[in-house]
């Protein structure tokens, strides 16, 4: 991620006057704008600006544009066929176009109109599967009367799956076009594609110093309602892979006394820009409001935020208004304070704190909220950090919503620090999600945060090809009956069914047939990660007690047939052998003893 995209670069304008002037004292500013993409990502741009002179005797001998970007080329400036004398000026972070006028434009209502045009390739930009696009925000929007946008995307593009700011688009011929109210300091961002693929490289260092064996697990990347996950590989095989009550896949591990494993685990994500359905339980909702050590819930303060606010929305304009991201605090100590001590200071927050308030305030009006964290893919540090530096982690918050029956994961961080851009009713393709908190505030312990060094790179993400991104849907399934069961006692087992495909394994239905009772029995594995086994209880009523039979079990499961024979009796077979045997032992013994003690009373006679 060492590419730095801009995503709103801010435009300042600067006027140049005989005596001092504000713009909106003197002038009236209005510029309409037009972003042609090419279907290569080149982005022509073409800004027709007037400028009203509001009093009988002032006038703009220079207009200056300065933009946070580098790449720009073909520049022109003009009005009608002539051309308008300009100058350049880079800094590390803008590049400033002065535009000298020739004629002074002077009296009341008279406007000097002219034409900027430049191309540059920062605009839209490839990344993976998708395009983005990224429409520049204004500096001071109060500058200006109108400030007008047209973007114009080749057909290849599709249909964008996201807009920010959020807005019901009647697009024609691939034509957006966007208001100086919509656009504000933010900008607009466009996301066309509705899917990304990445690929995963993660290191674990786990280790146990005691003594004595522990069990211990660590946190793979889970699938979600946001994402799917393959798991290609896991250098050192779990005892078992299991799914936690808030969705969470934690491999177990044993560990001998002074036993260390570095564990390297690789495969492939699929993000999706809208989430799936996923309800949830009575007994979930009430989990999911709870307090927790980071989310003080009873908190009379948090009490206090949550009956005014009452709303997901509210609560989300509140925490991006509220806190300051603190960009020292990202790279250095980074101590968690909490929901209620990030009220108390709110310029010493980054994601974390931005996550825990929302959380507790939510909770606190009864919102199903849990914390995520995990990987965000950011091109620039500045507009969209990550606060977790060590493996460029991020944290973000999910509320459940009822309307559309599913988990909705928003950023107040990323709002804050990109001057209000909407990361609530939609968010992008560019959050993987590491763990999910919902029992507990602080576990489980995310992908990087498994370290023996604390410098350690731990985790690799870059872009897949969707091709990449294979699901394998492969399980067995085995059982534990035994070969033999006494009459009149209940006849029970088990049966194993083990993920061994790449992804997670869901409801796959299992049916068993015998001529025991019950005759006809079906279950569903539920959700099984892989790398992960389920044990099943498969019981049958007592049989009769004199019962002496062979009986069939058969198990049926994606088109696969598992037979297994037991018999039914009152003495196993290979005790009646041993008894048989016995009892042929002792009465061979017996009659050798008799033959004997009548030869010794025959020649005593």
């Amino acid at each position: 991620m060492k590419k730095i995209l801009i995503l709103s670069f801010f435009l300042s304008i600067s006027f140049y006057f005989q005596t001092k002037a504000y713009a909106d004292e003197k002038f009236d500013i209005s510029t309409d704008s037009t972003y042609t993409v090419l279907k290569n990502g080149e982005t022509q741009v073409a800004q027709h600006i007037k400028i009203t002179n509001k009093t009988q005797f002032y006038y703009t001998p220079t207009y200056t544009i300065s933009l946070s970007i580098k790449d720009i080329k073909n520049i022109k400036v003009y009005n009608g066929n002539e051309d308008i004398p300009y100058s350049i000026t880079k800094d590390e972070d803008l590049t400033s176009v002065e535009i000298n006028f020739k004629k002074r434009i002077v009296g009341l209502d008279n406007i000097n109109s002219f034409y900027f045009k430049f191309d540059t390739d920062s605009i839209s930009k490839k990344i993976g599967n998708i395009w983005e696009v990224n429409i520049p925000g204004i500096s001071k929007p109060e500058e200006f009367t109108d400030y007008n946008i047209s973007l114009i995307t080749p057909n290849s593009f599709g249909n964008p799956s996201f807009i920010k700011p959020n807005k019901k688009l009647n697009e024609k011929n691939s034509i957006y076009k966007f208001t100086k109210e919509e656009i504000g300091e933010s900008g607009a961002y466009i996301t066309f594609g509705d899917k990304q693929f990445y690929k995963f490289n993660i290191s674990y260092h786990i280790s146990n110093p005691n003594l004595f064996p522990i069990k211990t697990e660590i946190a793979l990347p889970p699938t979600t309602n946001y994402q799917d996950i393959t798991i290609n590989n896991i250098s050192h095989s779990p005892k078992n892979v299991y799914q936690d009550e808030d969705g969470n896949w934690l491999a177990t591990y044993s560990l001998s006394p002074q036993e260390k494993k570095d564990i390297e685990v690789t495969g492939t994500i699929k993000t999706n820009a809208h989430p799936q359905k996923q309800e949830i339980t009575l007994k979930q909702r009430v989990q999911y409001t709870k307090q927790d050590k980071y989310w003080e819930v009873q908190d009379p303060q948090i009490q206090k935020l949550a009956k005014e606010l009452k709303t997901p929305k509210k609560i989300y304009e509140y925490v991006v208004g509220k806190l300051n991201y603190n960009y020292e605090k990202a790279i250095g100590e980074n101590e968690r304070l909490g929901a209620i001590k990030s009220l108390q200071n709110t310029n010493d927050a980054v994601c974390l704190e931005f996550t825990d308030l929302f959380v507790a305030i939510a909770r606190a009006a009864g919102i199903p909220t849990r914390a995520i964290e995990g990987y965000a893919y950011t091109q620039n540090s500045k507009l969209r950090p990550l606060s977790l530096i060590k493996d460029v982690l991020h944290a973000w918050p999910e509320y459940y919503d009822d309307v559309k029956q599913t988990w909705i994961m928003i950023d107040p961080t990323w709002g804050n620090t990109t001057g209000n851009m909407d990361y609530f009713e939609d968010l992008d393709l560019e959050h993987i999600v590491f763990v999910i908190k919902g029992k507990d505030s602080s576990y489980p312990v995310p992908a990087g945060g498994y370290k023996t060094n604390p410098d350690s790179k731990d985790i690799e993400i870059s872009f897949a090809r969707e091709q990449d991104f294979s699901i394998k849907e492969i399980y067995e399934v085995k059982n534990d009956l035994q070969n033999f069961y006494l009459s009149g006692f209940p006849i029970e087992g088990n049966i194993k069914v083990t993920n061994t495909g790449n992804s997670i394994l869901k409801d796959k239905k299992i049916d068993i047939y015998s001529k025991l009772e019950p005759k006809i029995q079906s279950l569903l594995t539920g959700d099984i990660p892989p790398y992960g086994t389920k044990n099943y209880k498969l019981s049958y009523k007592n049989t009769p007690f004199l019962t002496n039979q062979e009986y069939t079990v058969k198990i049926i499961y994606a088109q696969n047939v598992l037979d297994k024979s037991f018999k039914v009796g009152i003495v196993p077979n290979n005790l009646r052998i041993y008894i048989g045997g016995a009892i042929f032992v002792t009465i061979t013994a017996a009659l050798a003893f008799a033959l004997k003690s009548r030869r010794l009373f025959i020649q005593k006679q």
